[in-house]
């Protein structure tokens, strides 16, 4: 489902990937947690994994990096509404002109 692959045979496409992985092997090496600081991608950016990551890597370039999906996936939002009964899990308790239902 990447956009690299899109418009491809399925063969062609599995073809292709087992070569950049095969290539990948041969350039990458694993990184181990005492040798400082790295991020590391899992699955097209389903997993994100940083180790020692401060100042601006942190705040920048790993929010970045978490929020880069090549695939399409549901979102969900929700809306918390307050009640009488539980005030304080809203965060504003002066909500007394809604009905209870």
């Amino acid at each position: 489902s990447s956009p690299d692959f899109r418009g491809m045979p399925l063969e062609q496409a599995l073809a292709d990937l087992r070569e950049r992985i095969a290539n990948y092997d041969k350039a990458y090496e694993s990184v181990e947690d005492g040798e400082g600081a790295y991020l590391k991608l899992y699955n097209f950016s389903s997993k994100v994994t940083a180790n020692q990551c401060y100042g601006r890597m942190s705040k920048l370039v790993v929010p970045y990096l978490m929020a880069v999906h090549a695939d399409s996936r549901p979102v969900f939002l929700t809306a918390l509404a307050p009640t009488r009964d539980e005030p304080e899990f809203s965060g504003d308790a002066s909500h007394d002109d809604f009905e209870t239902r």
